[in-house]
């Protein structure tokens, strides 16, 4: 309960790439940007609501299979400092006093800080062989999903560190192939770009939280 209520009213790594136009226009924000800055708004003026989450595939084997999946990625890179945040111990990690991200998996140094990080995902079978198949670099990972991308890059910046995991898993698949790791390092275009959107999007946050309040509070 406490992760909601910490990204409640902020823009969250899982939705940033909303910020993020398919298309190049002349203004900084589409209509997509747009709608998700005024969810986030409608957020901030509202009181706090436990919503349940769509209960897409992805989404609920991922709940059921990320504990395994930590634990053979643990065992895959052969590192057993890390802490999991997934299941029933999610953390909200700001950025700004807008926006943040909640990571599945951090190794941390002995001062408290971030060394590098991981993402899951628990995919279909047919999903999973796909990613096997085609998704190898970075870039194939930026253009087949850019929700997972941003998500990523979103998750370096926050944690100031230049490497983040994305690790796929399947436990019905061969032993060798049952997990998938892309090595993904900072795109720094991407991240200043980022920077710039999230910045201007927590302007025009509280800019219109702030008309909001003066006219129905």
């Amino acid at each position: 309960m406490q992760w909601k209520l910490d990204k409640w009213g902020k823009f969250s790594g899982s939705q940033i790439h909303r910020l993020i136009p398919s298309k190049q226009g002349k203004d900084m924000f589409d209509k997509t940007a747009l709608n998700y800055i005024d969810e986030v708004v409608c957020q901030a003026c509202t009181a706090f609501e436990d919503k349940p989450e769509i209960n897409k595939y992805d989404v609920r084997m991922g709940k059921i299979n990320e504990p395994y999946a930590f634990k053979f990625y643990s065992q895959v890179i052969g590192f057993d400092k890390l802490e999991y945040y997934g299941g029933a111990n999610p953390i909200f990690v700001p950025y700004n006093d807008h926006s943040g991200v909640s990571p599945d998996c951090v190794a941390l140094l002995p001062d408290g800080s971030a060394s590098f990080g991981a993402e899951f995902k628990c995919l279909s079978r047919d999903s999973h062989k796909y990613y096997l198949e085609h998704i190898k670099e970075p870039i194939d990972l930026k253009i087949e999903s850019m929700e997972r991308y941003a998500q990523i890059q979103f998750n370096m910046v926050t944690h100031k560190v230049d490497l983040w995991h994305f690790a796929i898993y399947n436990e019905y698949f061969p032993l060798k192939s049952r997990m998938h790791i892309i090595e993904i390092t900072p795109d720094k275009p991407f991240q200043m770009d980022l920077k710039i959107r999230i910045a201007a999007a927590s302007k025009m946050k509280v800019e219109m939280v702030e008309q909001f309040k003066n006219k129905f509070s």
